[in-house]
């Protein structure tokens, strides 16, 4: 789930917090993760509400519903609520006790559309969203369709403050729309083979910097960047990355003669996994060097790409779409075979989430431990 992914992520930054010693007066960062964890188990329990809420009623879910059950249930999920919701809108919190309470008299006697508005008034105070929360759509003989329509947002729920890229937030739109400089070099060298119009999207700079020039991206300071040195001296070259894929949409070099099909994996991928991934990982050490969190963003709009859309399901072109694609075949995926959200790509958002916290509380210089770790 999610939100389970939301918690840990907020518990490993809370966690890199300790660690660091934001304790007493410089808490904040890490009271900030527990105010997420918080936000985020609330939601399971307020989508068990909904759903019994749905089931109860005799205009929602009731005629396909087991028995009374549903109202026991329902009032188990709504009891560790109660509390938080009153904090945000005692006449809220009333609404939705008197109709759930287990010994109602009528039960559900607002129905549950009137129920479900009365949670959607507190959804910003208590941190989450709507999409957060999202629309059930497994309602007995309605099959897959949403059980309800909802009007959440116009109903007052303010917008998320942050834009959110496959679950990272805030991430930064105008970057991660390069991907469309990726996408139009997998187009061009399809056969036939544009040449023109792959070089012409490899140094196009519409983010800031074009992708032939990410790789020659550095720190400020090479030695924040060791990385660099390993792949320079390897390839015995600076441009390494920039060189393997101009030469594979040139079809030049170690890839002469080499046909149309192979010349275009070569270039989309050096592309990707070559040029754009060792910006990333020159833009989180540059982040380090300058201390500055939203050089982090970044990185993440750089490693996800724009097409993943905010839950990082979507057919993306940049770093993280590959380990999606790999985890069924592997099973590595966070929920089995049956997924198609990468581990690797949860585990490198929860460092990702513990640097950036990190560097908000001021870990820099010769306190980075916790964020270089990350």
């Amino acid at each position: 789930a999610l939100t389970n992914e939301r918690a840990r992520a907020a518990w490993l930054a809370g966690r890199s917090g300790l660690e660091a010693g934001l304790c007493g007066e410089q808490a904040g960062p890490v009271q900030a993760a527990i105010d997420e964890i918080v936000a985020q188990t609330t939601i399971p329990l307020i989508q068990g509400s909904l759903r019994e809420a749905f089931e109860v009623d005799e205009e929602g879910g009731a005629a396909d519903a087991d028995g009374v059950v549903e109202i026991a249930e329902g009032w188990a999920f709504v009891f560790p609520l109660l509390p938080l919701i009153d904090r945000c809108s005692p006449s809220a919190a009333q609404l939705i006790r008197d109709n759930m309470y287990l010994n109602a008299d009528p039960i559900m006697r607002d129905g549950y559309h009137a129920v479900r508005e009365a949670f959607e008034s507190v959804y910003g105070c208590l941190g989450i969203t709507c999409a957060d929360v999202g629309v059930m759509h497994t309602c007995g003989e309605q099959g897959d369709e949403a059980c309800w329509e909802t009007d959440c947002r116009e109903a007052g729920l303010p917008e998320p403050a942050d834009f959110t890229l496959a679950v990272y937030s805030p991430a930064v739109p105008e970057k991660a729309a390069f991907d469309q400089e990726l996408f139009e070099i997998s187009e061009a060298t399809r056969t036939p083979r544009d040449v023109t119009a792959a070089l012409e999207a490899y140094e196009r700079p519409s983010t800031g910097l074009s992708i032939k020039l990410m790789a020659s991206f550095r720190p400020n300071d090479p030695n924040l960047f060791p990385l660099d040195r390993v792949y320079s001296t390897y390839w015995d070259s600076a441009t390494w990355a920039d060189d393997f894929t101009t030469a594979a949409i040139l079809g030049t070099g170690d890839f002469e003669g080499w046909d149309d099909a192979s010349l275009r994996e070569l270039a989309t991928k050096g592309a990707a996994y070559a040029n754009v991934q060792q910006y990333v990982y020159a833009l989180l050490q540059e982040g380090v060097a300058q201390c500055d969190p939203t050089l982090w963003d970044d990185a993440w709009a750089y490693f996800a790409g724009a097409t993943e859309g905010p839950d990082g399901s979507g057919s993306g072109y940049s770093v993280y779409a590959l380990a999606d694609k790999r985890c069924p075949q592997f099973l590595t995926c966070a929920e089995g075979a049956q997924s198609d959200l990468a581990l690797t790509n949860e585990r490198a958002r929860a460092a990702w989430l513990a640097g950036r916290s990190g560097l908000e509380a001021g870990l820099c210089g010769e306190q980075a431990g916790p964020v270089q770790a990350a």
